[in-house]
């Protein structure tokens, strides 16, 4: 289940878990940091990229940060060839995983769980996460999501097809991510400035290694 999705922020919001059902509840914004209750806790939802809330909203804990976020491309026997976006938390300990699959049909997102102790794993499926995908990927109009994803992965299919290794990745947050449906139109200088490889042992743990 889920309550929407904000075009502008790109937040998915308010998720169940389809693969390991549990009591709570799963939330993933790709562009704009967000917070949920118990913003007193240090290990709380307090300016996160994705978080896990109790179903009566008394609770939560972040899944990692905006800043931590950074990519690894894996072949997976099910999947195939995936761009996975890894979030870490700054104190360690909660990872969390984003498969971005290559799809035909609508834009779907769902949450698999909790795939080991600590490591949550999400799935977003999309034409648009497809190498060369074009504006009308999605369907309809240009949304917030639709350059999001049509950026991004026109972008990473240039280095899936090159074979080149991820470099580092420089996030900033000036200049045109000052308007929300645009905060990511600047990762066009990223294939200057390279990308930041997951780290091997939080992927793994996604990945249920």
């Amino acid at each position: 289940m889920h309550r929407g999705i904000s075009v502008y922020f790109i937040v998915y919001k308010d998720y169940t878990a389809t693969q390991v059902p549990d009591d709570y509840l799963y939330s993933w914004s790709p562009c704009t940091p967000f917070s949920e209750a118990g913003s007193d806790d240090p290990d709380s939802c307090t300016n996160m990229a994705a978080c896990q809330v109790a179903k009566d909203g008394t609770i939560s804990y972040g899944l990692g940060t905006q800043d931590s976020a950074a990519f690894t491309v894996t072949s997976d026997p099910v999947l195939g060839q995936t761009v996975n976006l890894v979030y870490t938390m700054p104190q360690g300990g909660r990872v969390a995983g984003v498969i971005l699959q290559c799809t035909q049909g609508a834009t779907k997102f769902s949450v698999n769980g909790e795939i080991t102790v600590g490591a949550y794993s999400f799935q977003l499926s999309s034409p648009c996460a497809c190498p060369g995908a074009g504006p009308g990927c999605a369907g309809g109009g240009l949304s917030g999501g639709s350059v999001f994803l049509i950026i991004f992965f026109a972008l990473a299919g240039v280095y899936v097809i090159a074979g080149a290794i991820f470099m580092k990745f420089v996030k900033g947050a000036p200049g045109v991510r000052g308007h929300p449906q645009y905060c990511l139109l600047e990762e066009f200088t990223w294939i200057r400035q390279g990308w930041r490889v997951s780290d091997p042992v939080s992927l793994s743990r996604i990945q249920g290694l």
